[in-house]
């Protein structure tokens, strides 16, 4: 397994050395040098996590924990081991949309940007433009290099960027990315579990739904087929009951016609 690694610098024998530095690492590198090209380059490729969908799945995590621990009683704050059966629960949180794949094994792992490669616009600017363009991207994705960065180091550091001042020992850089890495597969651990249990509860549901959706079918089925049956009978009930009713007219018809015709043969008699 292998990560792509953007380097934004302006100095081709810095990016030659920074690549020789991190030649122990699953990289895979590309560099540019202006600050246009990188937002082409990472509007084109994106993040190999997408920052959106892992900040989702961690939300619905958090709310399966919630969910489960109100309907175990425990504490709101104790964390609470999630499985399927509670996530497919009546009124459990409904799963994020999610993409068929969480992994974009041809998006960017983290961007190394110099400071000042440009005048016009300084790294960190650059970066919360990214942030705020690009939701795939975020700050953790981003390390900041300069030789005069000491000002805006704090305010980096807040916002989760490291910050290397040149020139800086192979020891120094190795230090970050070795945190950067770490950080990142505990991450990468975490969502992958999720994705595949938001996936899991998303096929139990629309299985779920399926059947509600055929019993539906098949009671109404069942009803459609009492009411043509009690219609059927309904039906011939009126049949039979009309065809008495003829019969008796014929009937009684018949009877009258009988007794007309013995009036008149006696009246013949008579006379």
């Amino acid at each position: 397994m292998s990560y792509r690694i953007l380097i934004v610098e302006d100095n081709h024998s810095f990016i030659d050395s920074l690549k020789v530095m991190l030649k122990d690492y699953p990289f895979q590198f590309e560099s540019v040098y202006r600050f246009r090209d990188a937002e082409k380059e990472l509007q084109e490729k994106g993040a190999y996590l997408p920052h959106h969908i892992a900040e989702e799945l961690i939300q619905y995590e958090q709310a399966l924990n919630e969910f489960q621990g109100i309907k175990q009683g425990t504490k709101k704050k104790e964390k609470v081991e999630v499985d399927l059966p509670p996530a497919t629960d009546s009124g459990a949180p409904q799963p994020p949309e999610l993409p068929d794949q969480l992994f974009d094994q041809d998006g960017y792992l983290f961007v190394l940007i110099e400071q000042d490669a440009e005048t016009s616009l300084k790294g960190l600017d650059f970066i919360r433009n990214m942030v705020k363009l690009l939701p795939q991207f975020h700050h953790q994705n981003f390390i900041l290099m300069g030789n005069n960065v000491s000002k805006i180091e704090s305010e980096a550091t807040q916002l989760g960027i490291p910050v290397l001042q040149k020139p800086f020992r192979q020891q120094d850089i190795q230090e970050v990315i070795s945190q950067k890495l770490a950080e990142f597969e505990n991450l990468k651990a975490r969502v992958e579990n999720l994705f595949q249990l938001a996936h899991a509860v998303l096929s139990a549901r629309s299985n779920i739904e399926a059947d509600v959706l055929e019993n539906e079918n098949t009671k109404k089925n069942t009803t459609k087929k009492a009411s043509k049956k009690a219609k059927k009978k309904a039906t011939r009930k009126s049949t039979k009951k009309s065809s008495k009713k003829t019969s008796k007219k014929k009937a009684t018809k018949s009877t009258k016609k009988k007794k007309d015709s013995e009036s008149v043969s006696e009246d013949s008699d008579m006379s």
